[in-house]
């Protein structure tokens, strides 16, 4: 123990008498380490670590599969719900909980007329009491507020809503506020630590039972094939997460003939709590997780190269010292510990800096990270211990990765020589410089990696941000309102659309508006059993799964959809006239191929329906995602309200409308909310234009494309200091030999081809085996890849050609002072 504290203090005076070295060796390898953290940080809080409530080791989420729908999870039915909690011997309770639709009329913005959007959870009545959530003010829900015979119109307020939209009123329990058409008594704000089972807090909690008075003409309580609602429960004490999934399978299994109409079996997983427990959500978060901590993995590697670099120039400076210590008896472990012992500061100071920057890092990260027009997340981010001890085990790697080797090699010399201060040999300076020029050629293997999957991210990106839907994205409006929530019913709906597309087609503006179903690259999608007569395709006369929209006869004009045979729909197609449809290209070639799909006739559902003349082929587009291309496609026309035809098609709850304009979008997404609130001032409507939709669907790879491009640079600035750092030292180290060749006759330019050409081979080593390894490396983002291989050729050719040119530009630098060493001085250097 003696020894140890000698040996630290020692290496503290050591450490003090070479600030330049302990300041860039620290901010260095505590940046490597502190993105590390950072990452693992919000890893952490968003996978690893519990939900953060009371005894949150019992809790667990529940999720169910049918067998035969392979990877595909879905929630539960309500009449689920009761059963396994009237049911189950394994849990003290059960949760069920969804987010709903909301349009809120808060105090600021009822001196303003109307409502403002926010987003809300049904929950069950024991939400608070299971997760152990309290109130600062008021109280959580009672049993008898969501009891399914009187329901009571109450909610509790989240602390930041009740603090940003209520000024922190503490005299709001007991008051109103009007949520979708409906008064709400506030009972309770939650406390200021409360987050729930979701990363993104909601504004506000309402009880189960509210939710048919809430969303009118969507009663979901009642339907056991709808399954909606996410499920958490607490493990009574004594009973293993093995043995209640097996209880929970065996139930499930009992009543699934009841709840699916089929024999299918149903398996159930218990998942641990933590805010992204769904499976199929957590496959997307490993992967970007799996991404980035590789790449900040990376980078420390480049940075315990750097590192160890300087150690190895410091070292040899450090000869005579390290000479006498062992001429005077002192073994070479002796001398080898008291060397790492200095490294081992070096990376417990990096520590501790890279634990700052892992306190701010990761909050950064969440603002960044947040999707567009989503909720703000709310992830409670500690270092805790888990943090810490990863952050201790990087800080004792890196001691071990950039301490050991310079250690070992520092001691490894002739005492006698080493303390008379003779002059190295050109052997044994040649030795190494080959250490030195091992860590640059690593440093530039593992910068190529990390470019190029930067460069095929950035790739990925630029052609999903190029693809062609079919449609126009830039000066086509969606809006988005539900006049549900305002008790409207068909005949009103018919009659508010019909008076809103009047109004807005009276904009100068304005070129066109349609109604549609559904809203490209909305997400959702619907569809039904086609049969085609007379098919010629591979699906025969069968039924086949097809995607529907019903759509207004101006619909195509609207989004510039080309009729590429047949006609568009008409007047006549809207009443009682004989039905039609139109299908798309991949409808056409999959049921008729090689034919002429006008006059064929198809039945969109089942045999009921009767079949339906095709009275036009348009250009295939993307539907609810823009990365399902050529999807077959059916459009029916939107029938009349008076009309006596198939309900999906007189259907008006639930349409959007869609606007085209030639001015400016911005402009018109201004005015809409004016004009609906001449014909009700009470119905909340947002407009946005199709692209914007679109971002939701590049949003996971901008984000991969903008931190792997970040840490690309940082990488290549790194090693670019390394190789200037190396060439630098070589020259340095040779300057006695640069002295001689001059004066032998050697010109300034064949001085500056030797230093450039050694750069050159180091460089050109470590990007030969950088390309050996991003070629098996690179296939583990291929699902990531949009449009690019990950073997992309022009990707590794121009990544490849970077790194060569940053190395060169780095080697140039020693090399041109190299070529202007006077023989003289060199002569004369030591």
């Amino acid at each position: 123990m003696t020894g140890l504290v000698q040996d630290v203090r020692y290496a503290l005076r050591q450490l003090r008498k070479s600030p330049g070295f302990t300041t860039v060796a620290v901010l260095t390898l505590g940046l490597g380490i502190g993105l590390n953290s950072a990452i693992f940080t919000l890893f952490d809080a968003l996978t690893l670590r519990p939900l953060p409530i009371s005894d949150p080791d019992a809790v667990v989420s529940l999720y169910q599969r049918v067998q035969d729908e392979a990877g595909s999870y879905r929630s539960f039915s309500y009449p689920e719900l009761v059963v396994l909690r009237q049911s189950n011997a394994v849990f003290s309770g059960l949760i069920g909980y969804s987010w709903m639709p909301a349009e809120i009329v808060t105090p600021a913005r009822s001196t303003l007329g109307g409502a403002e959007e926010a987003h809300g959870l049904l929950v069950t009545a024991n939400y608070f009491s299971l997760l152990g959530g309290e109130a600062v003010l008021g109280h959580t829900f009672l049993p008898e507020e969501d009891e399914a015979h009187g329901p009571q119109p109450v909610m509790v307020l989240s602390h930041r809503y009740w603090e940003e939209h209520f000024s922190s009123d503490r005299s709001i329990v007991g008051k109103s506020v009007k949520l979708n058409g409906t008064f709400m008594t506030v009972v309770g704000v939650a406390g200021a630590g409360f987050v729930g089972t979701e990363p993104q807090t909601p504004d506000f909690w309402v009880p189960m039972m509210m939710q048919p008075q809430l969303m009118p003409g969507d009663d979901r309580l009642s339907d056991r094939r709808l399954f909606w609602l996410d499920v958490v429960a607490r493990l009574k004490p004594g009973v293993s997460r093995t043995q209640a999934q097996a209880a929970m399978n065996a139930l499930v299994n009992r009543i699934a003939p009841d709840y699916l109409g089929t024999n299918q079996k149903v398996s159930v997983d218990l998942v641990a709590g933590s805010l992204l427990a769904r499976p199929d959500v957590r496959g997307e978060v490993d992967s970007l997780a799996f991404l980035v901590m590789a790449s900040v993995a990376m980078i420390l590697l480049i940075a315990c190269a750097n590192v160890a670099n300087l150690s190895l120039a410091r070292s040899a400076v450090r000869r005579k010292e390290i000479g006498v210590r062992l001429s005077l008896g002192a073994s070479r472990g002796r001398v080898v510990q008291q060397l790492f012992t200095e490294s081992a500061l070096v990376a417990l100071f990096s520590g501790v800096a890279g634990l700052l920057l892992a306190r701010w890092l990761p909050g950064a990260l969440i603002s960044l990270l947040r999707p567009p027009h989503e909720q703000p997340f709310t992830v409670p981010l500690v270092l805790d211990i888990p943090v810490l001890g990863y952050t201790l085990l990087l800080s004792v790697g890196t001691a071990i990765v950039f301490g050991l080797i310079p250690a070992l090699r520092a001691s490894a010399i002739n005492p006698n020589s080493a303390a008379k201060g003779e002059i190295t040999a050109f052997g044994q300076a040649g030795g190494r410089l080959r250490i030195h020029s091992l860590l640059v050629g690593a440093e530039i293997s593992v910068c190529l990696v990390l470019l190029l999957g930067a460069g095929l991210l950035a790739r990925a990106l630029g052609k999903a941000q190029t693809v062609d839907p079919g449609f126009d994205m830039k000066h086509v409006l969606a809006l988005s309102m539900d006049l549900n929530l305002h008790g409207y019913d068909n005949e009103r709906a018919a009659e508010f659309h019909r008076r809103l597309i009047e109004q807005l087609q009276a904009l100068p503006e304005v070129k066109a508006v349609s109604v549609a179903s559904l809203a490209p690259l909305g997400g959702v999608s619907r569809s039904a059993p086609v049969t085609a007569a007379e098919s010629t395709g591979s699906v025969g006369a069968s039924e086949t799964s097809v995607g529907y929209w019903v759509v207004s006869p101006e619909y195509f004009a609207t989004l510039s959809i080309p009729i590429v045979r047949g006609r568009s729909f008409g007047a006549r197609d809207t009443g009682q006239g004989p039905p039609v449809a139109i299908i798309n290209e991949a409808m056409a070639r999959q049921f008729w191929p090689g034919r002429d799909a006008v006059g064929k006739r198809l039945r969109p559902g089942p045999s009921s329906v009767p079949f339906t003349e095709v009275v036009g082929v348009v250009k295939n587009t993307r539907g609810a995602r823009l990365w399902e291309a050529d999807q077959p496609y059916v459009y029916l026309p939107l029938l009349r309200n008076n009309t006596n035809g198939p309900a999906v098609q007189t259907e008006q709850l639930g349409m959007k409308i869609l606007i085209r304009t030639d001015g400016n979008p911005d402009r018109i997404s201004a005015i809409v909310p004016r004009v609906v609130r001449t014909l009700d001032p009470n119905v909340q409507v947002s407009a946005a234009t199709l692209g914007k939709s679109a971002e939701r669907w590049i949003w996971f790879s901008q984000i991969g494309a903008m931190i792997s491009s970040s840490l690309g640079i940082l990488g290549l600035f790194l090693a670019s200091v390394g190789v200037y750092g190396v060439m630098a030292y070589s020259v340095t180290q040779r300057t006695h030999e640069l002295g001689i060749r001059i004066a032998l006759g050697a010109n300034r330019s064949d001085i500056l081809k030797l230093v450039l050409g050694q750069g050159l081979r180091i460089s050109l080593v470590g990007l030969a085996v950088g390309l050996a390894i991003a070629l098996a490396v690179t296939r583990a983002i291929a699902t990531m890849l949009y449009g690019v291989r990950p073997t992309d050729p022009t990707t590794f050719a121009g990544v490849s050609l970077l790194l060569m040119a940053a190395a060169l530009l780095a080697s140039y630098l020693p090399a041109r002072r190299a070529a202007k060493v006077e023989p003289v001085v060199a002569l004369r250097y030591e």
